[in-house]
């Protein structure tokens, strides 16, 4: 596919409505196979797992949809006006036609003149509406979407800020009790990078960012800390860097940004956060920590640091407050299965995915025009006056004179009664013009 048909295929509102609907149905799959693990007491490494290759899927929907062929699943039946159909806003009889009082008048009527006596709101209403009808739904709809968008990447932008000056600020340890503990540490859970340990002036909560390059940082007052707290902050934050997390979270919170609307893709990214700090708690307990030790100690950093604000996109932290109590829970449960996803066991879970969104992207819902009764014809083209008109039309062409000779004044009433069915209904006179142009400054239009 040309960039140049990729661009017009994502910018139709059809393709945005199709993605949001596969993303949705990502999102309850996703949902629902982490209800089976969580059901069946899997460790959160593998629920975490899960939750990564959801928000994968839902950052390559849009790119798997616009690029691969499509298969058709079946009809989806819309009405007529969502199936595409123009609508033509007849409101001039046919040629040749006697004209009926005050029809110009009211098709010509400007949409700001209300009734008199009536306040200037009317004006101020109808001219927004006029306003926004000439501006377009779509353009308005799109331009909130890429405001959410822009909104949500400044803050992941602002966080990337916040971790640098974090970065700048803090001193390297060079220590060899630290250094020295953290080469140990990182042979233990095969962390090939090379880290670097940093020490801030402030108070700051035990911290971790960076993919290529990662930092931990440490409180000014970790050098304080007992050896059994060295070790197992600096196991919890390595355990980040193994993992890989602070990649899975740069992942989730674009996919916020792209679909912020979406409540699946917050709760997706937030499960992703609760499933990756129990994942690195496991990680500390199999290295041999006693979990009422490592309880201890995680208690107290909580209450001790705060995580930095501006880095919070940009970061995972030790420990957070709203966090804590279902950590411990989890930390003190023995039954729980603490195990880590094989390599084999991932790389099968990825082909799952990939047969899993690459089919479901490459969906291509058919349109059809819902029928509105038993035995209806179809609908006809927009081009085509309703048959009313032009059977109105016929008639004062000339056709079937012979059979119907319907004078002037018989045929003018006969058409008044087709075009105003809401009058004539109950034996009412035909409107003035001034209260057709009432009619018209309240929405009432030759259409309705």
């Amino acid at each position: 596919m040309s960039l140049a048909g990729f661009s017009l295929e994502v910018s139709d509102p059809a393709f945005a409505a199709a993605v949001v609907l596969k993303a949705t149905l990502l999102l309850a799959g996703g949902a629902a196979v982490s209800f089976v693990l969580v059901r069946r007491r899997a460790s959160a490494a593998a629920r975490h797992l899960v939750w990564t290759l959801t928000v994968a899927g839902l950052l390559a929907l849009p790119l798997l949809a616009a690029g691969l062929p499509g298969w058709k699943v079946g009809a989806v039946r819309l009405p007529a006006a969502a199936a595409g159909t123009p609508v033509r806003a007849w409101t001039a009889g046919p040629a040749g036609a006697p004209d009926v009082p005050g029809r110009a008048a009211m098709a010509e009527a400007p949409r700001g003149a209300g009734p008199a006596g009536e306040p200037a709101a009317w004006t101020r209403i109808d001219a927004a509406r006029s306003w926004l009808a000439g501006l377009g739904w779509g353009t308005v709809a799109a331009g909130l979407y890429a405001a959410g968008v822009l909104a949500l990447l400044a803050w992941l932008a602002l966080g990337q800020w916040g971790v640098r000056r974090l970065g700048r600020r803090a001193e390297p340890v060079a220590d060899e009790e630290w250094t020295g503990l953290l080469r140990d540490l990182a042979w233990m859970l095969e962390v090939d990078r090379p880290v670097t340990l940093l020490r801030s002036p402030d108070a700051t909560m035990p911290m971790t960012w960076g993919v290529r390059r990662p930092a931990i940082l440490l409180p000014a007052e970790a050098d304080e800390w007992p050896e059994e707290r060295r070790r197992v902050v600096l196991l919890h934050e390595l355990a980040h860097v193994a993992r890989h997390d602070c990649l899975t979270q740069a992942l989730a919170s674009v996919a916020c940004a792209l679909y912020w609307f979406h409540p699946g893709a917050w709760y997706a990214a937030r499960r992703l956060r609760v499933e990756r700090e129990l994942a690195c708690d496991d990680r500390v307990l199999s290295a041999g920590t006693r979990a009422r030790e490592y309880a201890a100690h995680l208690l107290e950093v909580a209450r001790a640091f705060r995580p930095a604000a501006l880095a919070a996109p940009a970061a995972v932290s030790m420990a957070r407050p709203s966090q804590l109590e279902s950590r411990l829970l989890w930390v003190l449960d023995g039954a729980r299965t603490r195990a880590v996803p094989s390599a084999r066991t991932t790389v099968l879970a990825v082909l799952v995915g990939l047969l899993v969104v690459g089919p479901l992207a490459a969906m291509r819902p058919t349109q059809g025009v819902a029928a509105h009764g038993a035995g209806q014809a179809a609908p006809q083209e927009a081009d085509d006056p309703p048959a009313s008109l032009a059977q109105d039309e016929g008639e004062w062409k000339g056709e079937g004179k012979e059979e119907r000779k319907l004078d002037d004044e018989k045929g003018r009433g006969k058409h008044r009664e087709r075009t105003l069915p809401a009058f004539a209904a109950d034996g009412d006179t035909i409107p003035s013009v001034e209260e057709l142009i009432a009619l018209r400054s309240a929405g009432v239009d030759a259409q309705y």
